[in-house]
């Protein structure tokens, strides 16, 4: 959660505090936006490391929720977040902790985010949809010089190497991969090879303990 005051409330009562902590780490979340979100560059710099990540887009056809009542029994479903002018007071324990968990104040609004919630026990994954389409950022995209800013960036030579290595891994497992730079989408990637491979540069280093001296 990156809002520091997800979660927060006020009480000055300690038996709800108690409650409500206790409650509340018995939820497992998972954050979602609505499609719009795909077009503000503002989650791609937030989420997507400035549209050198991935946005990925899924079907979900369960039960959503839009408005939370304290009496509500929420669990294995989507809600829509609820922004809020200021942090919620609370003075008794009839109190609904998805509400609390699924509140974020106004600032984030453009998020337009949903989430879904379970406090079921997980004993594995849990499948909420199915994954229809991924979405790479492409940085600089629509610019002249692309390929002369990539020649000379390291980073965005390893981005583009994964790039086409996770494009075949979509191919490959029936999912729509497509090239987003923010302005427009793009669903062949040029100069792709048979079989993508990641440079010695690119792989991931796996940690190595090394010997003091």
């Amino acid at each position: 959660m990156n809002d520091p005051m997800e979660g927060v409330y006020n009480t000055s009562k300690k038996h709800i505090t108690d409650k409500i902590f206790d409650q509340k780490n018995k939820y497992v979340i998972c954050s979602f936006s609505h499609s719009d979100a795909l077009e503000l560059p503002m989650l791609w710099g937030y989420y997507a490391n400035g549209y050198k990540g991935i946005a990925i887009e899924i079907e979900y056809d369960g039960k959503i929720i839009y408005n939370i009542n304290n009496n509500d029994n929420i669990n294995n479903c989507i809600v829509k977040v609820k922004y809020v002018e200021e942090i919620e007071d609370i003075d008794n324990s009839n109190v609904s902790v998805p509400k609390i968990i699924s509140s974020k104040l106004k600032c984030w609004e453009d998020e337009n985010e949903y989430r879904y919630l379970t406090n079921s026990e997980p004993s594995g994954l849990i499948k909420i949809g199915e994954i229809k389409t991924v979405y790479f950022g492409d940085p600089y995209g629509s610019i002249y010089n692309k390929r002369e800013i990539v020649s000379e960036s390291k980073t965005m030579k390893c981005y583009n190497e994964y790039v086409k290595y996770l494009w075949q891994c979509c191919k490959n497992n029936h999912i729509e991969p497509v090239l987003y730079d923010g302005y427009q989408k793009k669903k062949d990637l040029p100069d792709l090879p048979n079989e993508p491979k990641l440079s010695d540069d690119c792989k991931p280093r796996s940690n190595q303990n090394t010997n003091g001296i």
